[in-house]
């Protein structure tokens, strides 16, 4: 039997290094049906394309944060194509994973293909967010919208935990990392609690008349699209625990953590890291 698989395996790594053939560009995938007929082969290139993804979608994500108070037009057009390289992974790989769930595979298999779906669509729902980090910035710059300082700073301390959820999530995704992916969740409820602690701020700025309406819509919008970003790392993270509970309700495993003392203690620990200046009275 062994003798007969070897030649057969030689044959399917020939197949799976034309994937993404030496002549053609990074982004042009193509996954050959003909590895549907070996899973494990199948997922393993699955998973080779959903990692260029992933570094794709947090490099769009990064590039977007740089126009915000210092807008570069020349930077547009790099995270536009970096989005539509997203929007053409994800395309391929849902094809191509709804064609390997409607074969007859094995549970493991199937549980598998279900986290990589949910995956996909989280990672090019996070670069669709540079696109509109990008229309914020341009909007501040044309309209000539400069915050006060102290809101300049809450804004930089969100940009660090965003840009720390997002290496965190995509590290953990690359490397499948479960004990790195339950430090994501913590760190969304942070993210969540300085988006809120900042449009307060910024409300008590426009009562004072320091800060006009339309200020505040702008920043409003721009903390919308930064939290939505930890969301979709939430989700990527519940994804990939429950997966490994082998639990096809996604996200159960994670709630019933939250109210860990190990979450607490994580979620305390990045509240402290990414504290916000007291106001000035």
């Amino acid at each position: 039997c062994t003798f007969f698989l070897f030649p057969v395996q030689k044959l399917l790594v020939r197949l799976s290094e034309r994937i993404i053939p030496d002549d053609r560009k990074e982004d042009e995938v193509e996954l050959d049906e003909r590895l549907l007929i070996t899973p494990a082969v199948a997922l393993d290139q699955c998973r080779s394309v959903i990692n260029t993804m992933a570094k794709t979608s947090i490099e769009a994500i990064k590039l977007s944060f740089t126009l915000i108070g210092k807008y570069d037009e020349s930077l547009v057009d790099p995270i536009i194509e970096l989005e539509d390289k997203t929007d053409r992974y994800e395309d391929i790989l849902s094809t191509y994973l709804i064609k390997f769930s409607s074969r007859k595979i094995n549970s493991a298999d199937s549980m598998k293909a279900t986290e990589y779906l949910k995956c996909i669509g989280d990672f090019e729902r996070m670069a669709d967010h540079s696109i509109n980090i990008a229309r914020n910035a341009k909007e501040m710059d044309e309209k000539e919208i400069v915050f006060p300082e102290s809101t300049k700073d809450d804004i930089s301390v969100l940009l660090r935990a965003v840009t720390d959820i997002c290496e965190k999530t995509v590290d953990t995704f690359l490397n499948e990392d479960i004990a790195k992916a339950y430090d994501i969740e913590p760190l969304e409820q942070v993210i969540d609690k300085l988006k809120e602690e900042i449009r307060i701020r910024h409300i008590k700025k426009m009562q004072q008349g320091i800060c006009s309406m339309h200020e505040g819509f702008v920043l409003g919008d721009l903390l919308t699209n930064l939290e939505r970003i930890s969301d979709h790392c939430s989700n990527i993270a519940g994804c990939m625990i429950d997966s490994r509970e082998n639990n096809l309700l996604l996200h159960t495993t994670l709630g019933a953590i939250k109210n860990t003392d190990e979450f607490k203690l994580k979620y305390d620990g990045f509240l402290s890291q990414y504290a916000l200046a007291e106001i000035q009275s």
